[in-house]
């Protein structure tokens, strides 16, 4: 059966700003990629791929590759 898990809009939002990939953002939130980019599409929000080669989430860790 599944569930359906909400997005945290805050932290979702806010790891976008500092960088962070869908996929990213979705093991963070433990939520399914495609969720996060549905999600990112609706608000106008666009893709960080390629953007960055950092991410930050909520709590300041630093995610770097």
């Amino acid at each position: 059966m599944n569930q359906y898990k909400p997005i945290n809009k805050d932290k979702a939002t806010k790891m976008w700003e500092n960088g962070c990939t869908d996929q990213e953002i979705a093991e963070e939130l433990g939520l399914n990629k495609l969720s996060i980019a549905n999600w990112r599409r609706r608000n106008g929000m666009g893709s960080n791929i390629g953007l960055f080669n950092w991410c930050e989430n909520d709590k300041g860790k630093v995610i770097a590759w």
